[in-house]
């Protein structure tokens, strides 16, 4: 009997001694706040502002995960793809019908669904908080900053009995300050808590010990790649939720950490994450602004920048300041002349952090790309039908030294307007919603020179506002110009039309990123306009290969659906 006492003793002071990171003692429930969105949400940045504030207010026991997913987080052009494999089905049993929308611990507080709208999470939250909870959960994690390995370690107690014997325990990755576009929150808004992995797959690990004292000790390893979706992973902005449910939905409790760096991290490391430029370009000249993380141990006193357009003349520019370990700077460079094609490309190098070679070459250069501005006639016509809430719709025309030329309110109705506009100025048409998520109804913005000579063709939800810079030129120059066929609406889901006022349309094929063929439109006659079924393609970019009398002209779109 002493035996089994002493064996008992050594077995029970062995368990507390395992148990570094998680309470025995009851503890009240700690709040998993999933929000769904996405970048192209007007809405949105109000729920991230909302779930902020209320994880602010209890910083130990409310956790965000914001979950991009749906309609609204579907990218077009230069746009992040924030999408996971697993967002669809985690939305998909909350039951939401708009955004934003949020499950506080994926309970049902009321409708039948988890899915609530932002003024009812606060509320939720509290209740939540005020509960006693069965289990309690505990996460510690490191990152190799060599390998980019991550090991997770989750314990978690039971301190009464599930009324379910099989619970699920789930590890989530995030990533934090990811500047990227936002609908209503311009191109560089700050993306907080973003989901970019499960470690335990869609919906966790099954745990089947769920009773009173059961004492649960997992760990998991996983790779970091470099990026997701085309989106790099910074590994300084990394972070774990682990929860564990009940079923598929009714989140327990959870808990969160930031990850230990372990490894060798180089002294000097600078690396250029983004850089911002005019997507069309009617001057021979630009301002680039980058975007740099220091990702190198020593503070970041010093920076050298070669840049150039086109694999033109090298500019240098020569940074100083201070900025520490994983923090970023925007970086406002020198203006560069160029000459100007009908499609351009910049690329920009930074080197000699600190007076120093970079200790890591792979991360220090970027480059982007950017589009003449259509060549048009000096008439301009402005075709504008508001739709509903016209009041919020808005525009106005300015010259090359921002002086408004036109201007005009959606409040006024069907608006048709003529420019009547310089030879070889520039010029932006800016069209304005006052509530972020433009046309509704049936509204659309038409700009055409001569000829109908299409421009810009707007419809749909174009945030708060679209920038439309253009450059009025000879009849003769813009028909031996390629940018004379334009195609529209880009992004498109449904179909698209190809307009040309001059060349005559022939056959159409529309090729993959891969270059196979997915479609072709064949016909015996000629035309000045097509319209094309898209519906059989998937969401991506495709090339839009026209056959004309004078040539093929290749066009890229997106495709969204």
């Amino acid at each position: 009997m002493k035996y089994l006492f002493f064996l008992f003793l050594l077995f029970f002071s062995h368990f507390l001694i395992s148990q570094t990171i998680v309470s025995t003692d009851p503890e009240n429930k700690n709040v998993v706040l999933e929000e769904f969105t996405g970048i192209n949400c007007s809405a949105c940045p109000y729920g991230h502002a909302e779930a902020q504030g209320i994880m602010d207010n209890n910083p130990d026991d409310v956790f965000i995960i914001n979950i991009h997913t749906g309609s609204y987080s579907n990218p077009s052009g230069n746009q992040p793809d924030f999408r996971t494999p697993f967002g669809s089905q985690i939305a998909g049993q909350s039951g939401l019908t708009f955004y934003p929308s949020g499950t506080v611990n994926r309970h049902i507080f009321s409708g039948g669904v988890t899915a609530m709208g932002r003024n009812e999470w606060e509320s939720a939250t509290n209740q939540m908080l005020a509960q006693s909870s069965y289990l309690n959960v505990g996460v510690e994690a490191d990152i190799d900053m060599l390998t980019r390995l991550i090991t997770v370690h989750v314990e978690a107690y039971y301190t009464g009995d599930s009324p379910e014997g099989i619970n699920f325990l789930n590890v989530a990755l995030l990533q934090d300050s990811t500047y990227a576009y936002q609908s209503s929150g311009g191109s560089n808004y700050n993306h907080m808590h973003r989901l970019v992995w499960m470690l335990t797959e869609q919906w966790g690990e099954e745990i089947t010990t769920t009773s009173t004292g059961s004492f649960i000790d997992k760990i998991y390893t996983y790779t970091i790649p470099t990026e997701y979706n085309e989106t790099p992973v910074i590994l300084k902005d990394l972070k774990i939720v682990a929860f564990i449910s009940e079923t598929h939905q009714e989140i327990i409790s959870g808990k969160s950490c930031y990850p230990s760096h372990i490894g060798n991290i180089a002294q000097n490391d600078v690396a250029i994450e983004s850089i911002t430029i005019p997507e069309e370009v009617c001057e021979t000249y630009l301002i680039p602004i980058v975007n740099i993380r220091n990702m190198g141990e020593q503070n970041l006193t010093s920076l050298i920048f070669e840049y150039s357009v086109n694999d033109g003349d090298i500019l240098t520019y020569t940074w100083t300041g201070n900025i520490g370990f994983s923090e970023t700077s925007e970086i406002v460079l020198d203006e560069i002349s160029f000459v100007l094609n009908e499609e351009n490309t910049i690329s920009v190098t930074a080197i000699n952090p600190n007076g120093e070679e970079d200790d890591n070459l792979t991360n220090n250069e970027i480059i982007g790309s950017f589009s003449e501005a259509f060549n048009t006639t000096t008439n301009v016509q402005l075709e504008l039908e508001p739709g509903s809430w016209g009041f919020e719709i808005s525009w106005e025309l300015t010259d090359t030294d921002e002086t408004v030329m036109y201007s005009g309110e959606g409040s006024n109705g069907y608006t048709e307007e003529l420019f009547e506009l310089d030879l070889n100025n520039c010029y932006n048409f800016v069209l304005y919603d006052s509530y972020g998520n433009g046309f509704n109804s049936g509204g659309y913005c038409k700009l055409s020179g001569t000829d109908d000579i299409e421009i810009r063709y707007i419809e749909g939800d174009f945030g708060y506002s679209e920038i439309v810079p253009f450059k009025p030129t000879t009849i003769s120059e813009i028909k031996n110009n390629t940018k004379y066929i334009t195609i529209y609406p880009n992004p498109a889901n449904k179909n698209i039309i190809i307009n040309s006022s001059d060349k005559f349309l022939n056959n159409v094929n529309i090729t993959d990123i891969s270059g196979k063929e997915v479609h072709s439109f064949i016909t015996n006659n000629k035309h000045k306009k097509i319209h094309i079924d898209i519906t059989s393609l998937s969401s991506g970019i495709y090339f839009v290969n026209i056959i004309t009398d004078t040539g093929i002209i290749t066009r890229k779109i997106s495709v969204i659906n």
